[in-house]
């Protein structure tokens, strides 16, 4: 450290922190902290020395927004001189807290703290990187082996509480297991926690495969949740499809479609 250090919090959503504990903080002869800055859900503290390899203060916060899913927030640690030189964690509730995240309906809740998504990229700058058919068969059938696979068309997107939520049209039906109801035509919600990347495109078409959800949307039909054992890709447009670089690809993932309907893990 050069000198002044700084931890940029950002609070867990709804919460306050209390500003009592921040200024018994700057207090002398402890002074623990230098000053601090409080906006928009960002806590700055500046720390013009510290004194040991670990130093430790303590604030409390108030939940003023009652919010049940709520998501890990990030905590960075770095030097006011040389930023580049930093720590960066992630912190959330106890997971013995009832602020744990969760998806619930009725009197059912699914734990949605797990890692996010990613959305798969089926086109690479290299083309001998593109996402290939056996691919999507070892994740399919072997790792992490999903429930369901589908091909689905986003019609509608909402937010609510800490949620994304993305009302989809089932166009093809590869795959169910738990949603004994899904065929084509039916409308599934997919939820996505705010702070997770990967936003799903409206009038888009998707292939995706993960595993069962435990909640139901408000319509009482399985909702799913999008989180790291989920596999998102996008269907190639026509005009992806027409470049010559992209036509095995292409023909690739319409061979896994096909395959994997019909004979789905015995290919």
């Amino acid at each position: 450290m050069t000198g002044m250090g700084i931890a940029d919090i950002t609070l867990l959503s709804g919460f306050e922190v209390k500003i009592e504990d921040l200024d018994t903080l700057k207090k002398p002869p402890e002074q623990y902290i230098s000053h601090y800055e409080l906006s928009s859900g960002r806590l700055l503290m500046y720390f013009n020395k510290l004194y040991e390899t670990r130093e430790c203060v303590s604030f409390s916060a108030n939940q003023m927004v009652p919010i049940g899913l709520l998501q890990p927030a990030p905590a960075v640690f770095y030097d006011y001189y040389e930023p580049d030189i930093k720590c960066t964690v992630f912190y959330s509730p106890s997971r013995r807290s009832k602020l744990v995240s969760t998806l619930c309906s009725e009197d059912v809740c699914q734990c949605a703290e797990r890692p996010c998504h990613k959305v798969q990229e089926t086109f690479k700058s290299n083309r001998f990187k593109n996402i290939r058919k056996n691919t999507r068969f070892e994740y399919a059938c072997f790792s992490p082996r999903v429930d369901y696979a589908y091909i689905l068309e986003v019609q509608d997107i909402s937010v609510k509480s800490n949620f994304e939520l993305y009302s989809t049209k089932v166009v093809d039906v590869l795959k169910y297991h738990g949603d004994l109801r899904v065929t084509v035509n039916s409308v599934r919600v997919f939820a996505k926690r705010l702070q997770c990347k990967g936003q799903l495109e409206l009038g888009r078409q998707y292939l995706i495969m993960g595993k069962d959800g435990s909640t139901k949307d408000l319509t009482g039909n399985m909702q799913y949740l999008l989180e790291s054992n989920t596999w998102v890709e996008k269907k190639p447009l026509d005009t992806d499809c027409k470049k010559s670089a992209n036509i095995r690809t292409c023909n690739e993932f319409n061979e896994f479609i096909d395959e994997y309907k019909t004979d789905g893990c015995r290919q």
